[in-house]
């Protein structure tokens, strides 16, 4: 089910088959929950048949380029330049002085 807005009903898709939430490797049980809040379809097993993924840790280039286009994951290959302070600020100063 998808919801708008807590006072809304959810909205209906015909047709739609459950979002398959891949969390195999995943230690918070928030995760878990908020994917069935949301109506999706826990998958715990290897498979390839998934629609969003969630990892507690980084992924590989390999592992990107494996994924089909429909799929969706929580990591991309070298977010730490984005997500930690100093690596975010050294790059921030790097663009400024490319083109200020």
């Amino acid at each position: 089910n998808i919801y708008i807005n807590r006072d809304e009903k959810p909205i209906k898709h015909r047709n739609l088959r459950p979002i398959l939430f891949y969390i195999a490797y995943t230690q918070y049980d928030v995760v878990e929950r908020v994917g069935e809040e949301m109506g999706w379809k826990m998958q715990y097993n290897d498979n390839k048949n998934w629609d969003l993924k969630w990892n507690d840790c980084a992924i590989t280039s390999d592992f990107l380029a494996k994924m089909a286009s429909h799929q969706k994951i929580n990591h991309f290959p070298g977010m730490n330049t984005l997500h930690r302070k100093n690596n975010l600020a050294k790059n921030l100063y790097r663009m400024y002085d490319d083109d200020p």
